[in-house]
């Protein structure tokens, strides 16, 4: 019986092809076996072929054990690898419509908002509240989730609590909000299960011994009513009268629920409604207490759904 070289050559990459072996393995493997067959030595014997084929029979069992040993030790040095799932369902521009509060300490009082549109901006003044328009942006949510603002792109995450996060993607740009790692939100307006547990917000505002409330300073700010998805935005027009805005869908800035002016008096704050008004809103809050942080009306206007909360109270988001 004799043997071809190439055969073996053949037999080694058969034998080897379904172990995790690289090219320069065989090579080094088939040169072991030519330096059998022609040893460099002139003064050794020559090989009969039926030791060729036991030559390249150990080769490959060297192969096959090799690999075999390669595997266990990455199976008992390496962590399994978790089989891959979808992160999250498909989000659309519908999904992000509203208003989302920023849920982070150093956010200073931040609420995003997403309009139905395809545009989107942030706030945190009451003017900046009730003039949105002026600094709306477009965007768009392409495939995988991913939100493409004009600067920048992000991953984005949402749950069924009214959680989202936003991971920038380092592809452009960076994103001028980013710090680095997922930004958190929490949808506010409309209302989600996340958004009605909220007791305050998580920037830290420095709170005050509770004082009545007797002046429309008192009331500047953006507000949430507890429980709810409401917001209110109250701004100061001078001359002892304010304006407010209250809205529970999200969009207060361009179709509020409830807009009006106020005035604070030795009865309460009065509330006169002037666009979309509740007939049943006109009328007085009366013992409005503040913190700074926290307004507290124990007394509200019956019959007006829209300022009433599960226990009346509201905390300031800026």
């Amino acid at each position: 019986m004799s043997v071809d070289e190439r055969q073996v050559t053949t037999a080694l990459k058969r034998y080897a092809r379904d172990v995790s072996v690289t090219d320069d393995d065989l090579d080094r493997l088939h040169a072991r076996v030519e330096e059998r067959v022609h040893p460099s030595r002139r003064g050794d014997r020559s090989i009969r072929p039926w030791e060729v084929a036991v030559a390249a029979c150990a080769v490959v069992a060297l192969v096959l054990a090799a690999t075999a040993l390669w595997r266990t030790s990455r199976t008992q040095t390496l962590p399994a690898v978790p089989v891959p799932t979808p992160s999250t369902a498909p989000v659309s521009a519908r999904d992000l419509v509203g208003a989302w509060m920023v849920d982070e300490a150093d956010s200073n009082g931040h609420v995003w908002y997403f309009t139905a549109d395809g545009r989107w901006t942030t706030a945190n003044t009451p003017a900046e509240h009730l003039d949105l328009a002026a600094d709306l942006s477009a965007y768009s949510v392409e495939q995988g989730n991913i939100v493409v603002f004009e600067s920048c792109r992000a991953v984005v995450d949402l749950d069924a609590e009214g959680r989202m996060s936003l991971t920038p993607q380092p592809i452009r740009e960076a994103c001028p909000w980013a710090t680095g790692t997922a930004r958190p939100f929490v949808r506010l307006s409309p209302a989600s299960p996340a958004g009605r547990a909220l007791l305050r917000h998580p920037f830290v505002y420095a709170s005050q011994p509770p004082t009545p409330v007797d002046s429309v300073a008192d009331l500047v700010g953006t507000w949430m009513l507890r429980g709810t998805g409401t917001m209110l935005v109250v701004t100061d027009l001078g001359q002892g009268r304010g304006q407010y805005v209250a809205d529970d869908d999200g969009d207060a800035w361009s179709a509020p629920d409830e807009r009006g002016t106020l005035t604070v008096g030795a009865d309460g704050v009065t509330l006169h409604p002037t666009v979309r008004g509740d007939p049943d809103c006109a009328g007085v809050l009366g013992g409005l207490v503040t913190t700074r942080t926290t307004l507290l009306g124990p007394t509200l206007v019956p019959g007006c759904a829209l300022l009433t909360g599960s226990d009346g109270s509201w905390f300031r988001m800026s």
